[in-house]
């Protein structure tokens, strides 16, 4: 899979929004959801190909392009996208943590957020940073209670785990 297929998912989401006729300011939202930022697995798998043939072939380009490796945009002009634009990146780096705590999540939220502000994704956004962090404060608390593990149920007489549901009522009261 390369960054162009990861990229195009927002020019389909576009049509989509088209065919459906949803208004504008939904097919707004969906072009700006990833604004102009980097499809950094790609990018850095780039880097190190070319680090690589540097080693084999001698002089060759020190960074790949960075522009092949960036969502066209246009960045967050509204505060609903740059909401969206969080949500996004959010929900699919918190599932990638190795351990879900209170501490994991923060760091990992802070550390989106200041990279997107770094990157300029909001420049062109009027979203402030009281409101930013009212919004990590919300994504904190719904990424904690998304991702919190279950407890694990004791197996039945068939020796079949019940994990994720509640044990079986048996009709008597407590």
């Amino acid at each position: 899979m390369s960054a162009l297929i990861i990229k195009s998912h927002v020019k389909e989401g576009i049509e989509m929004a088209r065919e459906h006729r949803l208004p504008k300011g939904i097919r707004d939202v969906i072009r700006q959801h990833h604004g102009t930022t980097l499809v950094k697995y790609f990018y850095h798998q780039a880097k190190q190909q070319l680090k690589q043939e540097k080693l084999n072939y001698g002089d060759l380009e020190e960074e790949p392009d960075e522009s092949t490796y960036r969502y066209d945009g246009p960045r967050p002009r509204f505060k609903e996208s740059a909401i969206i634009f969080f949500a996004d990146s959010v929900e699919a780096a918190a599932r990638s943590l190795p351990k879900v705590t209170h501490h994991s999540v923060e760091e990992l939220l802070e550390s989106i957020f200041q990279d997107r502000l770094e990157d300029g994704q909001l420049d062109e956004c009027p979203l402030t940073l009281e409101e930013m962090s009212k919004i990590k404060q919300s994504f904190l608390k719904t990424s904690l209670n998304m991702l919190h593990s279950r407890i694990e149920y004791p197996e039945d007489e068939n020796g079949k785990g019940r994990r994720g549901s509640a044990p079986p009522f048996s009709g008597k009261r407590g």
